[in-house]
């Protein structure tokens, strides 16, 4: 019989004991067909559909790490343009001088 865990999971009851269920998770291959994996192992919840509250909570951390993410690389963005003006500058002033014939001690 399927079932599911708290983290939504499909699992294959395979016998209910004191304390709790023998489970299976049951796997999907590429082709979407599924199997049962080798292992037996017990849990103490099970329920009849996935809880739908553990996927919303899941997304919300998701969608954090997302934004947070975007805003890392808008800051790295904005470095790298900087890093990049001021490369010019620097280049700009390397050909001044030399064409100027000043002698730039880089130590």
């Amino acid at each position: 019989m399927k079932k599911y865990l708290k983290d939504g999971r499909k699992v294959e009851l395979v016998k209910e004991i004191e304390g709790g269920f023998l489970v299976q998770d049951v796997l999907t291959a590429y082709d979407d067909e599924q199997y049962l994996d080798d292992t037996i192992y017990f849990v103490d919840e099970l329920y009849d559909s996935p809880p739908k509250e553990v996927y919303y909570i899941e997304i919300q951390k998701l969608l954090n790490e997302i934004e947070k993410l975007k805003e890392t690389k808008e800051k790295l963005g904005k470095s790298v343009h900087n890093l990049r003006a001021k490369q010019l500058k620097l280049q700009n002033q390397i050909i001044t001088a030399s064409r100027q014939k000043i002698h730039i001690n880089f130590s």
